[in-house]
């Protein structure tokens, strides 16, 4: 199902304001103020043509829209959104207000508002007002919209060259690397993805880099839409200043998929895959703060007593964070190669059963 951007973009306008980016808050909610006032009127039949020809010589179109749109909807009050078009909306628009200096007060409302018309489950969900969004939901859904529609020429360039390997001088360089992996990722597709892979896998959105960014994330999994790698699990690759690793992945946005993972990690099934793999070095992993690996061991230096004490461990855990986003993983599994030299034909090896292990995950889970 495709997404429903009304509904995503009311949302950004709240999670923005939790997280206390006050000027994007204002920018979007502006916006989407108005929309959402076509919007609800669009689903009652009503356009803007009828607008245009019904409206009064004196009277603006976004007034008269709103009229019509209170008669329709019962449960919206007129006169406050009267009060959220002339001072908040408006004087954003005509310039009376500063929107650098924006008193968050002055927009609270406007976004409430507008969070309800277009995106009435989540603003139910979160209590009715932003301050109740948990802070980690409301940054990846931020990091998320600006993900899918913040695209650079540069990844396109970086997409047309060929990839032959990466070298020392590619970790001591974030935006490099991060092109190399657009480049690995060409490769990646018209080499393993679609000549070898019948399961509909495809690489999701690369992540973004900044100033404050620790590592680059390339995602592949079964999606109905790009974006969905925080809420599943992914045969991924992600490298870092110090290390590159080919694993299968966990995404925070999900509890129960890591749950069922746990179940996997001690099922008939994963031992099998186990058994198959051929290449030295696989490992289990955790990791805090999305990428900084906490404790590491090859696979056959772990029992199955560790293992699941580590389980309970993270069961304990998931269990405290309900309805969180998740920062950290424990036991996830794959290969951890240093800095340095990797050709290709080292990095498909390795990923080929990745892939193999992230599919027969996910049949494991459709059989749960």
């Amino acid at each position: 199902m495709a997404k429903d951007w009304n509904k995503e973009f009311a949302f950004y306008a709240a999670s923005l304001y939790r997280i206390g980016n006050y000027t994007d808050a204002t920018l979007v909610s502006t916006i989407m103020f108005e929309k959402a006032i076509y919007t609800l009127l669009e689903k009652k039949g009503i356009d803007k043509d009828y607008i245009k020809e019904n409206k009064e010589n004196r009277q603006g179109e976004l007034q008269f829209a709103i009229d019509l749109m209170c008669q329709e909807y019962s449960e919206y009050n007129s006169t406050q959104l009267h009060k959220i078009r002339k001072y908040s909306r408006n004087n954003i628009v005509h310039g009376t207000i500063s929107i650098e200096n924006i008193d968050p007060n002055i927009i609270k409302t406007m976004i409430i508002i507008t969070w309800r018309m277009l995106d009435k489950e989540r603003y139910q969900k979160y209590g009715k007002t932003p301050e109740k969004i948990d802070f980690l939901t409301a940054d990846y859904h931020v990091v998320g919209v600006r993900e899918f529609f913040n695209k650079q020429l540069s990844d396109e360039h970086a997409k047309k060259e060929t990839f032959d390997k990466f070298e020392i001088s590619d970790f001591e360089e974030l935006y490099l690397l991060r092109n190399k992996m657009f480049s690995l990722a060409s490769k990646i597709e018209k080499e393993i993805l679609q000549s070898k892979n019948d399961e509909n896998v495809k690489i999701d959105l690369i992540s973004r880099v900044d100033t404050t960014s620790a590592y680059v994330w390339m995602p592949m999994h079964a999606y109905n839409e790009v974006g969905e790698k925080l809420s599943s699990s992914s045969a991924s690759i992600l490298a870092t200043p110090l290390d590159f690793r080919i694993y299968l992945e966990i995404g925070g946005a999900t509890h129960q998929v890591r749950k069922n993972y746990y179940i996997y990690l001690q099922s008939n099934e994963f031992k099998k895959m186990i058994e198959k793999n051929t290449i030295q070095g696989l490992e289990y992993f955790d990791i805090d703060w999305y990428c900084f690996i906490t404790e590491s061991n090859y696979i056959e230096n772990y029992n199955n007593i560790k293992i699941q004490e580590k389980i309970g461990e993270a069961i304990t855990k998931l269990d405290q964070d309900e309805e969180k986003i998740i920062t950290w993983n424990k036991l996830l599994v794959g290969f951890i190669m240093e800095r340095g030299d990797i050709a290709f034909d080292e990095i498909e090896k390795r990923l080929e059963f990745i892939l193999n292990l992230y599919l027969d995950f996910k049949s494991f889970e459709n059989n749960l």
